[in-house]
C-alpha cells in the first residue's frame, strides 16, 4: 500500500512540472498513458523474474521502482509543491458503508456462478441486503455535509452517460481474460510468452493516446474519437473471432492485441474528461468516484462473472452436441477411438484400461473443441456490442462538439 501511494504521490508533482497550465486534456492523456503502458510492462517483468527466478525476488525487483517513487515523493514533499493543498478530511463512515457495499458484490461476483445466480437464496439475500445498504447510505448522505459520493452529482446528465459509458468501456475491455485463458488453458503458453505477447498492447497505446490527446487539445469532436475507439475494439474481436483454433502461433496475437491498444487509447481519455465535464468543484470526487465503481466495480467484477457464466454455459451447450455425435454412426470418432486404443495397447495396457484411456481421450479433445466454440461466440457477441455504440452515436448525432469546461480537481487518478 505505501509502494502505490509513493508512484501516486510522485505523479502528480512531475505531470504538474510538464504541464503547468493543467491543461485536462494532456493531463488526463499523459496519466492514462503512464497508468495503462506500465501495466502491461509490469506484468511482463513479474511473468519475466517469476519464471527465471523465483516469486519473491520478482516482488523485491519491481518494488525498486515503488521506492524511487517515495523518495520523489519525499522530494516534492520537502520542496513544498504539492499541488491542490486543502486541510485533509474524509468520509470515513461513507467509505465504510461503501466497502461493506463492495464486499456484497464481490460475494456475489464469486459465488454467483458456482450457485447458479438467483436459483440460489443466498445470492437472492445478498441483493436484497446489496439495497438496504444503498439506502443507508443515502441516509448518511443526508448527515453527512461532504459525503464520498453526493447524489446530486447525477442531477448532470453527462455524469450519468459517462458512467455508462465507463461500464460499458470496462466490459469490453474485459474479454481480454479469454485470451490469456485461451493462451494458457488451450495453447499450453507459458506465463513469460503471455506476458511478452500482451507488450504488443503497448504499440496500439504509444500511438493512440498521444494521438487522441492531440486531438482533444486540437478540440476535434468527441463522437469522432468514440467512433473510432469502438471501431477498433470491434475489429480486435472480429481478429480473434477468426483465430480460436488450436496450435495457434504467439504471433497471430500480435495485430488483435494493437487494435485493443488503440481502442484503449482513444476511450479511456475521452471518457474521463466526458464525465468530469462542466461539473462543480465541490461534486469533483463524487464523479470521480462514480466512473471508477462502474469500471473498476460494476464492469470488472459483475461484469467478468456475467461473461464466465456465459462462457461456461456454451461450454456445456456444445459439448454436450459434440458428445451426441460420438457414436458408432460416426466413422471419423470411431476410427479416432480405435486409433487411439491401439496406442494404449502397444504400451502394455490391458484391453480395459486402454478402451478407457481411449475414450477419455477423445473426451478431452471434445473439451478443447468445445470451449473454442464457446471463445468464439463470445467474441462474435462482443464485435456486435462494441459496433452497436457507433451505430448509435452516428444515426442520433450524438456528441458532435468538442469537449466543454473541465475542473482541475480531483487529480484524475
Amino acid at each position: 500500500m505505501v509502494s502505490v501511494i509513493g508512484i501516486f504521490a510522485s505523479m502528480v508533482p512531475i505531470l504538474l512540472k510538464y504541464n503547468p497550465a493543467l491543461n485536462m486534456a494532456l493531463l488526463y492523456g499523459i496519466f492514462q498513458f503512464i497508468q495503462k503502458g506500465s501495466q502491461h510492462l509490469y506484468q511482463y517483468l513479474g511473468a519475466h523474474f517469476v519464471s527465471f527466478h523465483n516469486w519473491t525476488f520478482g516482488i523485491y525487483f519491481l518494488n525498486v521502482n515503488f521506492l524511487i517513487c517515495i523518495i520523489l515523493a519525499w522530494y516534492f514533499y520537502k520542496a513544498d509543491v504539492a499541488p491542490l493543498k486543502t486541510k485533509f478530511q474524509f468520509d470515513w463512515r461513507g467509505w465504510i458503508i461503501l466497502i461493506l457495499f463492495f464486499a456484497i458484490i464481490l460475494f456475489v461476483c464469486a459465488e454467483g456462478q458456482t450457485r447458479n445466480w438467483f436459483s440460489d437464496p443466498k445470492i437472492t439475500l445478498a441483493f436484497a441486503v446489496l439495497f438496504i445498504v444503498a439506502g443507508i447510505y443515502l441516509l448518511h448522505v443526508r448527515f453527512t455535509v461532504e459525503p464520498l459520493i453526493n447524489p446530486d452529482v447525477y442531477k448532470f446528465k453527462n455524469v450519468i452517460a459517462g458512467a455508462f459509458l465507463m461500464f460499458y468501456i470496462g466490459l469490453i475491455n474485459g474479454t481480454g481474460s479469454v485470451v490469456t485463458g485461451y493462451m494458457t488453458n488451450i495453447l499450453g503458453f507459458d506465463p513469460v510468452l503471455g506476458a511478452v505477447t500482451h507488450l504488443s498492447l503497448l504499440i496500439g497505446l504509444c500511438i493512440s493516446i498521444p494521438l487522441s490527446t492531440y486531438l482533444l487539445y486540437k478540440r476535434i469532436y468527441m463522437a469522432t474519437i468514440w467512433v473510432i475507439g469502438f471501431a477498433c475494439y470491434g475489429i480486435y474481436h472480429i481478429i480473434l473471432f477468426f483465430r480460436f483454433y488450436p496450435e495457434i502461433d504467439a504471433s497471430d496475437f500480435y495485430l488483435p492485441l494493437i487494435f485493443k491498444g488503440l481502442g484503449m487509447g482513444f476511450l479511456f481519455p475521452v471518457s474521463l474528461l466526458y464525465i468530469s465535464e462542466g461539473i462543480p468543484l465541490f461534486l469533483s470526487t463524487s464523479r470521480m468516484m462514480t466512473g471508477i465503481i462502474a469500471q473498476a466495480v460494476f464492469a470488472s467484477l459483475l461484469g467478468g462473472a456475467v461473461l464466465g457464466t456465459f462462457i461456461s454455459n456454451m461450454n456445456v451447450q456444445h459439448k454436450t452436441g459434440l458428445s451426441q455425435q460420438l457414436s458408432p454412426i460416426n466413422k471419423q470418432a470411431e476410427q479416432q477411438l480405435e486409433n487411439s486404443k491401439r496406442q494404449f495397447l502397444f504400451m502394455g495396457l490391458s484391453d480395459a484400461e486402454a478402451q478407457k484411456k481411449a475414450e477419455k481421450s477423445l473426451s478431452n479433445q471434445t473439451s478443447q473443441t468445445s470451449m473454442l466454440l464457446a471463445y468464439k461466440d463470445i467474441y462474435l457477441v462482443m464485435s456486435a456490442v462494441c459496433f452497436l455504440p457507433i451505430f448509435i452515436i452516428l444515426l442520433f448525432k450524438l456528441w458532435r462538439r468538442p469537449i466543454g469546461r473541465v475542473e482541475v480537481e480531483p487529480i484524475p487518478i
